[in-house]
């Protein structure tokens, strides 16, 4: 099953992706089940969205939902729906990949469309800046939280105060 995911592999980048689903058919029928199958769907995912199939994309991650991480799982939907032109699917999935797992490698990708953040409600917002901060990016969580706060009618350095007290607590 290693030398038919490296293979798989090797087609996805040569942009062989019709050739990605025969190739990864040993790491399928694989029993017992293999280490390899989560990074199969997200391959075999990923082909179905090059080939323009998200229909196939998405179909494919329901059906492992237990061999994904969430936030692989919702990135993968996000852009399946995205494509088929279902918007408000695909906001729902970006929009729980930004307030749910902000400190994702996915959520780079969520965020690449910074009006996908902007568009994030308030309350959201703020828990994704809670999620920031147990994620030790206060940094990040301070920035956003900036964002967020109205022009203050205070001193500019009374603001940076109450600012970095909110993310220092």
């Amino acid at each position: 099953d290693y030398s038919a995911y490296l293979g798989a592999s090797a087609r996805f980048e040569l942009k062989k992706f019709a050739e990605v689903e025969h190739a990864l058919k040993p790491v399928w029928d694989r029993r017992p089940a293999s280490p390899l199958v989560s990074k199969g769907v997200i391959l075999l995912a990923n082909a179905y969205l090059q080939e323009a199939k998200p229909k196939q994309a998405a179909a494919l991650v329901q059906a492992h939902p237990g061999d994904l991480k969430p936030p692989e799982a919702e990135i993968l939907l996000a852009h399946a729906f995205e494509d088929d032109g279902a918007a408000t699917a695909a906001k729902l999935h970006f929009d729980r990949i930004l307030t749910e797992y902000p400190a994702s490698p996915e959520d780079a990708d969520a965020e690449s469309n910074p009006a996908r953040l902007a568009a994030l409600p308030v309350k959201a917002r703020l828990t994704r800046c809670l999620k920031l901060i147990d994620a030790n990016s206060p940094g990040q969580a301070r920035h956003e939280l900036e964002a967020l706060l109205p022009e203050p009618d205070i001193d500019p350095k009374e603001h940076r105060v109450l600012v970095h007290g909110m993310v220092d607590r």
